[in-house]
């Protein structure tokens, strides 16, 4: 928040240390100013103000053989802050760099897969809630073995190395997952 203009440094900052003293943290932390510099109260359950992202998004794809094939992706971003409510920071809530990469083999009666996921850290905001996502690399493994005509079992690993992680907001982190799947085909 700022005083407009002409208000006597000796009165603003009266009317400053007034507001300290009246308004909780949370409603002093609201109050800012619009393009026009009349005073605002902003409570956003969101960010609030105005940025520019771009990014790129790429994936490339090649067979080592008959039987093999890999996958590289790796995405970017860029966000640039233009304006933001004092109080509310204006962050994307995504990384700026993700990458994953694979290793695959599919034969006559076995498929099977390895690979390997990074993410770098990032701050995330949403209203009052705010924290630090940090950075992760996984590790992922499976298999489908057909075991008689019609019948396969799979393995699937995710997060092979029991590494935590965060995937989604609000506190949640995930270790390995493991799951086996049988399928019948008529």
């Amino acid at each position: 928040y700022r005083l407009p203009d002409g208000v006597a440094p000796e009165a603003g900052a009266l009317f400053l240390e007034t507001l300290r003293a009246v308004l909780s943290p949370t409603l002093l932390a609201a109050l800012s100013n619009l393009a026009d510099g009349n005073a605002v109260a902003v409570f956003s359950p969101q960010n609030a103000g105005r940025a520019r992202s771009e990014g790129v998004d790429v994936t490339l794809q090649g067979r080592l053989g008959p039987q093999w094939s890999t996958r590289f992706s790796y995405a970017l971003l860029d966000f640039d802050v233009d304006r933001e409510a004092l109080g509310d920071p204006l962050l994307p809530n995504a990384p700026p760099h993700r990458a994953a990469l694979d290793l695959r083999y599919s034969g006559s009666r076995l498929a099977a897969f390895l690979g390997a996921r990074w993410q770098a850290s990032f701050a995330w905001v949403s209203g009052p809630f705010r924290g630090q996502v940090p950075r992760f690399e996984v590790v992922d493994v499976g298999a489908d073995l057909e075991v008689a005509a019609g019948w396969t079992v799979a393995l699937s690993v995710e997060n092979a190395l029991d590494r935590r992680y965060y995937d989604a907001f609000g506190g949640d982190t995930f270790g390995r997952q493991v799951r086996g799947t049988i399928r019948v085909r008529r």
